[in-house]
């Protein structure tokens, strides 16, 4: 139930990427994933989600995510 938790309250857009990451892995080979994977975080770091983690961060403070 507590990993449940963690999860739900992380961000929802990386984490559905990721879990897309993952279950198209089985299909690719190994630069293909890496691409992917390369492709997915510059995706990710423009989202205002990932700037609230890294401010959450640095204000020693938990995130709050907001799928965008």
């Amino acid at each position: 139930m507590k990993l449940a938790q963690r999860l739900a309250a992380g961000p929802p857009r990386a984490l559905g990427r990721l879990k897309r990451l993952i279950r198209e892995s089985l299909n690719r080979d190994l630069q293909a994933q890496l691409d992917a994977e390369a492709e997915g975080f510059a995706a990710c770091a423009a989202t205002d989600d990932f700037a609230e983690g890294v401010a959450a961060f640095f204000d020693k403070r938990p995130a709050r995510y907001q799928g965008r």
